[in-house]
């Protein structure tokens, strides 16, 4: 048998057309809450698609910044692509490529981030590559890549 939750508020009266009312009268407010609260909901949604035009602008001036030789913005984009939510669709292997040229460049954290998308994209906590790219990250005094090295 299927049960149901009671709405809180619903009390029994003796006279049935007065209770009648007043449950009619706390249904009506909770409608008219539910309307309220679906404007919010837009007005919610509405706000999402104005960050998500935030970050779209804010990746776009990474890339021109990118296009300058920015190794901030290079590391900043591969970031963006190896997470959700940042105004880019994610991409691990583009991550990885944007990672790999921040490295090569002397970048300690995009070091150990090249290092740790060599792990995920081979599926391997021993990666030789990676290994490699934690040590040179160390050697720079990256303390991430200090730890994920003597976590192996």
């Amino acid at each position: 048998m299927t049960t149901i939750e009671p709405i809180e508020g619903l009390t029994l009266e003796s006279n049935p057309r007065s209770q009648a009312r007043a449950n009619l009268d706390i249904l009506v407010h909770r409608i008219e809450w539910s309307e309220e609260a679906f404007e919010d909901i837009n007005a919610y949604h509405q706000a999402l698609d104005n960050l998500k035009d935030e970050k779209r602008a804010i990746f776009a001036k990474l890339v021109e910044a990118y296009n300058t030789g920015d190794l901030e913005a290079c590391y900043a984009i591969g970031c963006a692509h190896s997470t959700y939510n940042t105004g880019v669709k994610r991409n691990d292997e583009m991550a990885h490529q944007f990672f790999l040229q921040a490295a090569k460049a002397g970048h300690p954290q995009a070091m150990v981030s090249y290092a740790h998308s060599c792990i995920r994209l081979n599926d391997s906590q021993d990666s030789p590559e990676a290994i490699e790219w934690f040590k040179k990250a160390a050697d720079a005094g990256n303390l991430n890549a200090m730890r994920s090295l003597a976590l192996r």
